[in-house]
């Protein structure tokens, strides 16, 4: 958990920012984990990620909303040295606004994605 009460220091270069929020600093972050070792072979993961509303300018005129994200993982060991994983990032599919531009166009953090992979070591 992160709780942030910045405030800007414009001075006198530019002092119309002094007293505003920091661009892109939510007041509030949190992320929660957890790994469960199901089996020998079998390890789940959940990572839970949510920020507080935050400006994107350093005006403090364009408004992100906050948002949050849930993303899972499953890991298997097929041998000591070779492991097979899948996972889901932003698995229900929440649309997070990461950006916005003067005239109002939006940017978006990744929608929901889905992966497979193997692990070798030695």
């Amino acid at each position: 958990l992160s709780l942030t009460d910045a405030e800007v220091d414009g001075g006198t270069a530019a002092p119309q920012l002094t007293g505003l929020r920091p661009a892109q600093a939510p007041r509030v972050s949190a992320v929660a984990g957890a790994d469960w070792r199901a089996t020998n072979r079998l390890t789940l993961s959940a990572d839970l990620r949510w920020e507080s509303d935050r400006f994107e300018d350093d005006l403090n005129s364009r408004v992100l909303g906050s948002g949050g994200t849930l993303d899972l993982r499953a890991d298997w060991a097929v041998n000591e040295t070779t492991a097979i994983w899948i996972n889901a990032s932003n698995l229900f599919d929440a649309e997070i606004e990461v950006s916005e531009t003067g005239t109002g166009v939006a940017g978006f953090a990744p929608p929901r994605t889905l992966g497979i992979g193997v692990r070798l070591s030695r």
